[in-house]
């Protein structure tokens, strides 16, 4: 069995990591803009640029976790985007789905704005994903010996 080809893991996982954060910041500012202002309003908060900083960085980790999931993944299900994007959905339960229920049972987010929230984040994940299956590639064979 071949190994993760562990250089093109991680460009792929950045390069998922970056679009994540495009789509999020454009499903946040465009689709979720005043729902997400009203909601930070009621809680008194606001985002500091260090706060922002901090939650790209945090989400680059899921497209990092998306392109290892994608590369295990690969010898299971085949090298479709469907792969890719079965591994985005993966995290997307975990890490995103799991993580937001809280927020509605202790009441610090209606469960509209946490649901629109999920979607964009599905949206987001699944993007991510394509792209770690666009940049992701198996190591080359060096002998046909290796393969078997």
């Amino acid at each position: 069995m071949r190994g993760i080809n562990v250089g093109r893991m991680l460009l792929a996982g950045l390069a998922a990591g970056i679009c994540y954060n495009i789509v999020n910041w454009l499903g946040h500012s465009l689709i979720l803009r005043a729902a997400s202002s009203e909601s930070m309003a009621e809680q008194n908060i606001g985002p500091s640029l260090g706060t922002v900083v901090q939650l790209w960085a945090i989400w680059t980790v899921y497209g990092l976790v998306v392109a290892w999931l994608y590369a295990v993944m690969r010898p299971r299900f085949g090298t479709l985007q469907l792969t890719a994007v079965l591994a985005a959905v993966t995290v997307w339960l975990a890490g995103v789905v799991v993580p937001a229920l809280p927020n509605v049972v202790l009441g610090f987010a209606s469960a509209g704005m946490v649901f629109a929230d999920l979607l964009v984040g599905l949206v987001d994940l699944m993007v991510a994903g394509f792209v770690a299956g666009l940049v992701y590639r198996e190591p080359a064979f060096e002998n046909v010996a290796d393969s078997l």
